[in-house]
């Protein structure tokens, strides 16, 4: 079991099915949980090793598999992955990926009918749903024992370089005076200094596969921004740059979570990892924000903040 949906169980399932258990989970047999429960009775009484693969967050889900074991008189032990939300997440990106060819990223994606139809796919909120009614299984409940089991993340392993960039604050700003912190106009797209000098440079040195961008774009959401002028005003800032950068962004509200792409969550850097076949070691990624540095982290990329990368000395001017 687990706290979370894709916790990883199902990996920790398969091991066990290399030794011989029976593995019950939905993925295999189909149908409810509830409908596990006569399969597991029968195969108790086969005298077969069996394994659950399932979430089973409550001690009310967990209760008639327990009984079940008690009365054929057998031992049933819990493994419990307690894997971070964070770690979750990026499993199910992954796995959406694997699945799909793509990453379903906010609620547009959400209503398509190829993720409604499989249980395996689920928005964001659900994690936190589940978070929330999640009852930490004991003995108390029946358990021979209960054993947690920690959750190591394998980083994805592509064979690409990359340079990735946020943008507002980073690369460009505003004229002062501007009411919001991000262009809405293409005059309002200000290179920050010394941008150009410093990526031709680094680019000159380090030469990477690609050149990308991730931003948030919530004005979209708010209607402060639409879409398109949202593309032209990166496209703008590229061609003040001279660049090409491949750049994405998060059109999406704020909070709470409703899309997987708005950083700090990870899906526009598993989109991209999968897209471009990136080496999470071979990627540099630069911004200015808090939620900018845990972004790289969760991905196991490198970070560096705008100071450090562009020079302090350039890094916050505005033009006026």
């Amino acid at each position: 079991m687990s706290d979370l949906e894709a916790s990883g169980k199902s990996r920790l399932a398969d091991a066990y099915k290399e030794k011989g258990y029976r593995v019950l989970s939905r993925d295999i047999q189909g149908g409810k949980v509830s409908d596990l429960l006569p399969i597991f009775e029968y195969e108790l009484k086969m005298g077969e090793n069996i394994v659950i693969d399932n979430t089973h967050s409550t001690a009310e889900m967990r209760r008639p598999f327990v009984q079940s074991a008690q009365k054929a008189g057998e031992n049933l032990r819990c493994e419990w992955m307690s894997t971070s939300k964070e770690d979750c997440q990026i499993n199910a990106l992954h796995r959406m990926w694997d699945r799909y060819g793509r990453v379903f990223l906010g609620p547009d994606d959400f209503a398509e009918e190829e993720f409604k139809k499989d249980p395996n796919m689920f928005p964001p909120a659900a994690l936190w749903s589940t978070a929330k009614k999640f009852e930490e299984p004991s003995t108390a409940e029946g358990f021979s024992k209960v054993e947690k089991v920690k959750f190591v993340r394998e980083l994805f392993k592509g064979s690409n370089s990359a340079l990735i960039l946020d943008y507002d604050q980073n690369l460009r700003n505003v004229p002062e005076g501007t009411e919001l912190g991000y262009p809405v106009e293409l005059d309002q797209v200000i290179l920050l200094p010394r941008r150009k000098e410093v990526l031709d440079d680094y680019i000159s040195k380090h030469n990477p596969d690609f050149l990308l961008g991730a931003s948030n774009q919530s004005g979209v959401h708010k209607g402060t921004l639409t879409y398109e002028r949202a593309v032209e005003c990166f496209e703008e800032t590229n061609k003040q740059l001279g660049l090409d950068i491949q750049f994405h962004f998060c059109p999406h509200r704020s909070s709470p979570p409703g899309c997987y792409c708005r950083k700090p969550q990870s899906g526009m850097g598993v989109y991209m990892m999968r897209k471009f076949d990136l080496d999470p070691q071979k990627t540099l990624f630069v911004g200015d924000q808090t939620s900018d540095k845990t972004w790289a982290k969760r991905l196991g990329i490198e970070f560096q903040h705008t100071h450090n990368f562009f020079g302090p000395d350039y890094a916050d001017s505005t033009t006026k």
